[in-house]
């Protein structure tokens, strides 16, 4: 099977597809697009090579994806995303796709096409100084995804088939470079409350938290809380909590305490400590209990 493919389309299951499953896959001027849709009955899990060049993508779904390269990553909603996969870095990536409907697409440039890029895409790629890695974003609006995903419609053949796959290109482009550009200001209201938040969940940390009760030290409520938390750290309270405490794991095991120690002290049972910590980091915990650091946590540019 075609590697993109498998990687992107939505629809592979152990399940037959249903009416509403769509994969269109296009080669325009600018690279390889395709979008893909699915009513996922339930989660699913598959592996898969990703190809070596650039991919940048937008979508809606809930899922989880884990490589050696890209690490662990998990969305739950509208989000653009910007992955590079260099040459001699071959790897595989895991997907877990959640039960719900997913809707995606995406622009694939092979990496002998990325010597010389298209100046639209190049656009995108000079806002990025590293040359690997993975990044997100959820600055994007979830009626903007499902345009960009709708299925092309069968009236578009030959020459008009062309055009309608470079005009959802360009639009694929355009939503992700504002996705990574563009800033949206919070209310200094807005702003204290959600500080006051982060403050609360720093000197609570160890402690079982509620939104509500966060909400109330906040002097909010939580559907407020939430939007206005999410929109300034780029992460849901919960996300937030769940990075934190992992942190501070790394940090006990690198110490030297036990699996089971570290987990008591962080507010998690043993097995789902070891769930989350596998995905946060790539490994499992064991390997790091009374090993030297081993320097896994990335700079994070939390806006203060």
């Amino acid at each position: 099977m075609d590697p993109i493919k498998k990687i992107n389309d939505l629809s592979i299951s152990s399940h037959g597809p249903s009416t509403q499953d769509y994969y269109h896959n296009l080669d325009t001027r600018l690279g390889n697009f395709w979008c893909s849709g699915r009513t996922i009955e339930k989660d699913i899990s598959y592996q898969a090579e990703l190809p070596l060049g650039i991919h940048i993508g937008a979508g809606n779904a809930a899922l989880m994806t884990q490589s050696k390269a890209s690490g662990s990553h998990s969305f739950n909603g509208a989000i653009a995303s910007y992955f590079i996969q260099p040459e001699g870095y071959e790897d595989e990536m895991t997907t877990v796709i959640k039960k719900g409907r997913a809707v995606s697409c995406g622009l694939f440039l092979p990496w002998q096409a990325c010597q010389k890029l298209p100046d639209e895409v190049s656009l995108l790629t000079e806002k990025f100084d590293d040359i690997g890695g993975f990044r997100g974003s959820k600055n994007v609006s979830t009626s903007v995804i499902d345009r960009l995903c709708t299925p092309i419609d069968s009236c578009f053949q030959g020459d008009s088939l062309k055009l309608i796959g470079e005009a959802r290109v360009f639009e694929l482009l355009a939503t992700v470079l504002a996705a990574f550009t563009t800033t949206i200001s919070l209310p200094v209201a807005k702003v204290k409350q959600v500080l006051l938040a982060r403050d609360f969940i720093e000197s609570h940390l160890m402690s079982a938290m509620t939104l509500q009760a966060i909400a109330k030290q906040a002097g909010s409520n939580v559907r407020s809380l939430t939007q206005a938390f999410r929109q300034h750290f780029g992460m849901s309270i919960n996300q937030y909590m769940t990075e934190r405490r992992m942190e501070k794991a790394l940090y006990f095991l690198e110490q030297g305490l036990s699996v089971s120690q570290t987990a008591y002290l962080v507010g998690y049972s043993l097995p789902y400590f070891s769930e989350k910590f596998q995905q946060r980091f790539g490994l499992a915990a064991s390997r790091v209990s009374n090993k030297k650091p081993l320097n896994l946590l990335p700079h994070r540019g939390t806006k203060l």
